[in-house]
């Protein structure tokens, strides 16, 4: 649900971002190296009209901000493994 396997991709393949969440965002923000993910988590819960693209190479970084973000329902980030 919030996750888009980068090995799924190809140099030619084109991400459909409409294809994967369950609204039509006004914008789309990429945030790269979230750290912790306290920014992403809270523009995404300021800014529920926007999607949040999230890029971090840290397995831990990822798996905290999945938690953050089923426990708070959020549902307007994707985030690139």
């Amino acid at each position: 649900k919030y996750l888009i396997n980068m090995t799924d991709l190809s140099l030619n393949s084109k991400l459909i971002v409409e294809n994967l969440i369950e609204f039509k965002p006004k914008k789309v923000i990429l945030e790269i190296g979230f750290g912790a993910g306290e920014n992403l988590l809270s523009s995404a819960k300021m800014n529920p009209e926007v999607l949040y693209l999230g890029a971090d190479p840290f397995l831990n970084t990822n798996a905290r901000c999945i938690k953050e973000l089923l426990n708070n329902n959020i549902i307007n980030v994707l985030l690139f493994v």
